[in-house]
């Protein structure tokens, strides 16, 4: 491992907080958006899927990942030398994450309103 120029650095902290800020944004819809939908789900009497169950089980620790993921990327920062396949796994995991809460808000939330919809015709 060689030791990484400013210009490599720059780009690891830009790629990194870019993963970080998408799933800082997940966070803050959730915080918005969940209480809402909560209030709503509790006034359909029908069983909600086990998406949305799992959701709301889940939610209120996604902080928890945002969390871990700035406390890898901090350490992969702090470092002298970047391991090149750390600093890969890091960033997709980072970015997977973000996506996979990201498209598990959305279902948790337009799942139980579509099917609704199909109820009713």
């Amino acid at each position: 491992m060689a030791r990484i120029s400013d210009r490599e650095r720059v780009v690891a902290v830009i790629a990194l907080v870019a993963a970080l800020a998408w799933q800082i944004y997940v966070l803050i819809r959730v915080a918005l958006q969940a209480p809402t939908f909560l209030t709503l789900f509790e006034g359909l009497g029908t069983p909600l899927p086990t998406v949305t169950r799992a959701f709301v089980a889940t939610y209120r620790y996604w902080w928890l990942v945002t969390a871990l993921f700035s406390a890898l990327s901090l350490d992969l920062l702090r470092r002298r030398e970047l391991p090149v396949a750390y600093f890969a796994t890091i960033l997709a995991f980072s970015a997977a994450t973000a996506l996979a809460l990201d498209a598990w808000l959305e279902q948790a939330v337009l799942g139980p309103m579509i099917d609704l919809m199909q109820k009713i015709g």
